[in-house]
């Protein structure tokens, strides 16, 4: 599997969100775009992929029970098959469908908002 090898798992983001004001805006840091969903990942089925939406509001604590509320649950992979989303279950950024590969790298606390911080995986 591929991955950058600084990419975070679903464990480490709730940690670190965790740490952060629950008020705060969350976002990607491009285009306005902020999570919206979690899914099985398209590349990876086993991982976990964060979907987006431009301009909808998310704050730390909405996207930290999102995060939360899929630990432990199964989801089923783009073509079949269930995946059980852990603690240690790899993060993505990415659509339902999509397999752009966007690795979640870090949680990062800006002026503005809490930046969800993604690099690309070739």
């Amino acid at each position: 599997m591929r991955c950058a090898k600084n990419q975070m798992t679903l464990g480490e983001m709730i940690a670190a969100l965790k740490r952060k004001d629950p008020e705060r805006d969350v976002t990607f840091g491009f285009d306005y775009c902020r999570p919206s969903c979690v899914h099985s990942y398209r590349g990876y089925y086993e991982d976990l992929a964060i979907g987006y939406k431009r301009l909808e509001p998310c704050t730390v604590a909405t996207f930290l029970k999102m995060l939360e509320d899929v630990e432990g649950q199964t989801l089923t992979g783009w073509k079949g098959g269930d995946y059980v989303m852990d603690a240690d279950t790899t993060v993505w950024m990415a659509n339902p469908g999509d397999s752009c590969g966007m690795a979640v790298v870090d949680v990062v606390e800006t002026q503005y908002s809490i930046w969800i911080k993604t690099e690309l995986v070739d």
